[in-house]
């Protein structure tokens, strides 16, 4: 028997190794291989549920413990009980690499994939590029997935596809993830033009890129995505605009339709990110971390996507630590009266300054509002799409009845969970609409 599975484990490294030769080299840098990749698809000794579920083993089973270098690996996926496509077990050459911030340092760590050849991933669209997002801190585990309907609602200018998952690496069980799109550039993500001067940038104070800034006047902290390491025109071209930008906002003329804030903004974008991320009181959603922006010849800055919801919706208890005279329940303005600073302050108390932009705010809150009543009723829905999978999950991180940063509530059960979030819903969208229709030109 164990000359067999020796000979299965071999066979499969053989497999793995010629699609790799007979395929182009990807633009990734690989830790060195230390022996045969051993991948005999989901292991029999582990939890099995009806979501779809990859499985993934590294080269001899290394650990993955770099967000820089990508380790060489096989990886089997399937969806035997139809939950999306039916898909059956395929077998695919990958990379993986850690991602995230302070998600890298959680016991259930985030993951980014590139695999060997487009493919689409449980009828997903056709991609290399996949994020593995553990949310460990979100308990309900849907806080993304519910962040992405919010996105198609608003119709925001890309909505990056994701599906629950099960996942497991190198043989031990990982939990519940969300297969994601990778974020970049393409045709079908974030579609502007590289060599016709766009550029693909993020707001993020950690600022892990090696190219990055804080503008001038709100400090907020600029990265490069794509490119990644511009040129030092390309550089000075983005900082500068965004100088001038702000220049121009805390300026006393911020208000000419002509020559005033709109002239750099696509307003629409603005406005459609705001209330995300007001509705959600996302911690992170003032402008300081994650997130997404472009800067484009025809648009100029664009808040083109959302990303990283984990923490909104009710998830996270430091608010008034960060923002004092704030606070992480359902009632109170946050993005609409508190900057990267503090209050007062940033793009978004000083856009709300102009009684056009608010008004825009308003038209479009109401426009989308029956919508994001609809919306509510879509939790319970999102919760039962993981089917059996959250059982699964906190029977491998043992976390309902402990505090994990940053939660706002210790619920005892799955169940508990999933109401805290409507709850907290449920109330922050009644708040707004009133808050948002009380509020004058």
């Amino acid at each position: 028997m164990d000359f067999l599975r020796t000979l299965r484990r071999t066979a499969a490294a053989a497999a793995v190794a010629v699609s790799l030769l007979s395929g182009c080299q990807p633009e990734v840098e690989v830790a060195p291989s230390t022996g045969p990749s051993v991948h005999l698809g989901r292991p029999d000794d582990t939890p099995k549920g009806i979501l779809p579920y990859i499985s993934l083993s590294t080269d001899d089973w290394q650990p993955v413990t770099s967000k820089e270098k990508y380790l060489l690996g096989s990886m089997v996926t399937e969806d035997a009980n139809g939950v999306y496509t039916g898909e059956g077990k395929t077998t695919r050459a990958v990379y993986i690499k850690g991602r995230g911030q302070s998600s890298w340092g959680q016991p259930k760590k985030p993951y980014r994939l590139k695999l060997e050849t487009s493919a689409k991933m449980f009828g997903m669209r056709k991609d290399k590029g996949w994020v593995l997002i553990a949310n460990y801190s979100d308990k309900s585990l849907i806080r993304n997935l519910l962040a992405a309907r919010l996105s198609r609602i608003l119709e925001m200018d890309w909505t990056p596809e994701m599906l629950p998952v099960d996942f497991y690496l190198n043989g031990e069980y990982l939990g519940v993830y969300n297969l994601v799109e990778h974020k970049e550039v393409a045709k079908h993500k974030v579609d502007i033009d590289l060599n016709g001067g766009d550029f693909l940038l993020e707001i993020e104070q950690n600022l892990p890129n090696p190219r990055h800034f804080k503008t001038r006047i709100a400090q907020v902290p600029i990265q490069f995505e794509e490119p990644e390491l511009p040129s030092n025109e390309e550089f000075s071209y983005v900082q500068d605009y965004l100088n001038r930008f702000e220049e121009v906002l805390f300026g006393d003329n911020f208000t000419d339709p002509e020559t005033g804030y709109r002239k750099y903004i696509d307003v629409r974008s603005f406005v459609n990110n705001y209330i995300a991320q007001e509705l959600s009181k996302n911690v992170d959603g003032n402008l300081r971390k994650s997130s997404p922006l472009t800067l484009e010849h025809e648009r100029g800055l664009c808040l083109y996507f959302l990303w990283d919801f984990d923490l909104a919706f009710g998830n996270a208890d430091y608010f008034e630590n960060e923002f004092p005279g704030s606070n992480a329940g359902p009632e109170g303005w946050f993005v609409r009266e508190f900057g990267r600073k503090g209050y007062g302050t940033g793009w978004y108390p000083r856009l709300f300054q102009d009684p056009w932009f608010a008004a825009q705010v308003r038209d479009r809150w109401n426009a989308v509002y029956p919508a994001l009543v609809d919306l509510t009723q879509e939790i319970d829905k999102l919760a039962d799409s993981l089917k059996d999978g959250p059982e699964r999950n906190f029977a491998r991180w043992d976390i309902l009845n402990r505090y994990v940063w940053p939660n706002t509530a210790i619920t005892g059960s799955y169940a508990g969970e999933i109401a805290h979030l409507k709850n907290f819903y449920t109330a922050r969208l009644a708040w707004l609409n009133e808050a948002i229709n009380k509020t004058e030109e």
